[in-house]
């Protein structure tokens, strides 16, 4: 083994060593801050615009290659320590509605003018004419709660619950590995332009390929904890009323019944038109050999009715 190579793997060793103690340090750094703030007597540092008190852990949002701005700390106030937090917001309903087409379109309405957009809709009829549809719907988390209750109001609301994922431990702890793989790979891009054993340059470019893996797959799922945090999501379910709602205390539904019934009739129909063809051509098979049978039978039996009438009738004769 040359120096050289001695060399190389001892400087991979200690910025393996040094970027796993960094991570530590940052993740102790924000959760004793967050623990502990400082009292309100002390003097805040981090009172300046566009200044990060000492407490506050360095952000790598613009080094974490995601390619896109971190516009997504409207979802929730700053905490004690100045670290924002980040919540996934998530909401779901089931409303009751008069017509089903009307309705898709005024849930796709309310997302647009609040400047989201219909991510997933998918219509089903049942067999007695009923319709149900299922929306889901992205919109800017700052507007969650103003759809939120749109949606609920496109009808009546059956049933709604809403719920709140937090993600800032997770959305820290990639920040933070990203940085510190970054510092990797430039150190290891740097022994690349040193001299050496082809051997060696091998070995260094292959934990080279490895240390940018790691970066891009941290990365995509940095851009995705941005993607859900930025835009919450709400499904809706909306059903037309069903043959129960009848017992139920309310306006007349005449016209709704009326169709209802019409399909219904309809259906019948076409039910015994199949059960006519299926009993025509498949049970062929049983009743066409049974009419022939009883036919034979028939004619056998008058045959034989005949012979013996014939029989008698030249017995008399001769007597």
């Amino acid at each position: 083994m040359t120096r050289l190579h001695i060399a190389g793997v001892l400087v991979v060793t200690l910025l393996v060593l040094i970027g796993g103690c960094s991570l530590t340090g940052r993740k102790d750094a924000v959760y004793e801050a967050d623990a502990a703030p400082p009292p309100p007597s002390a003097p805040s540092e981090a009172a300046a615009p566009g200044l990060e008190g000492p407490a506050a852990p360095r952000m790598a949002s613009d080094e974490s290659g995601a390619g896109e701005a971190d516009n997504t700390a409207t979802t929730a106030g700053p905490t004690a320590a100045g670290v924002t937090r980040r919540i996934i917001k998530t909401g779901e309903m089931t409303v009751e509605v008069e017509r089903l087409s009307d309705s898709l379109e005024k849930a796709r309405g309310i997302a647009e003018d609040a400047g989201g957009y219909v991510a997933d809709l998918n219509v089903t009829e049942d067999t007695e004419g009923r319709r149900r549809g299922t929306v889901t719907v992205r919109v800017p988390a700052d507007k969650f709660d103003a759809v939120f209750k749109a949606l609920q109001g496109i009808g009546r609301a059956i049933s709604f619950n809403e719920s709140a994922q937090d993600v800032t431990e997770e959305w820290v702890d990639l920040e933070a590995r990203i940085s510190n793989k970054k510092e990797e790979e430039a150190a290891l891009l740097a022994l690349l332009k040193r001299k050496g054993e082809l051997s060696d340059i091998l070995e260094i470019q292959r934990e080279t390929f490895r240390v940018r893996g790691e970066v891009e797959q941290l990365e995509g799922r940095l851009r995705y904890l941005k993607n859900q945090v930025s835009l919450s999501t709400i499904s809706v379910s909306l059903i037309e009323p069903g043959l129960a709602a009848v017992a139920e205390q309310g306006p007349w539904r005449v016209g709704y019944h009326l169709r209802t019934a019409w399909h219904t009739l309809l259906r019948t129909l076409e039910g015994l038109l199949y059960l006519v063809f299926y009993v025509t051509i498949v049970g062929s098979v049983i009743w066409v050999p049974v009419v022939l049978l009883v036919l034979w039978a028939r004619r056998r039996a008058r045959r034989r009715r005949a012979a013996e009438a014939a029989g008698n009738s030249r017995v008399d004769g001769n007597a």
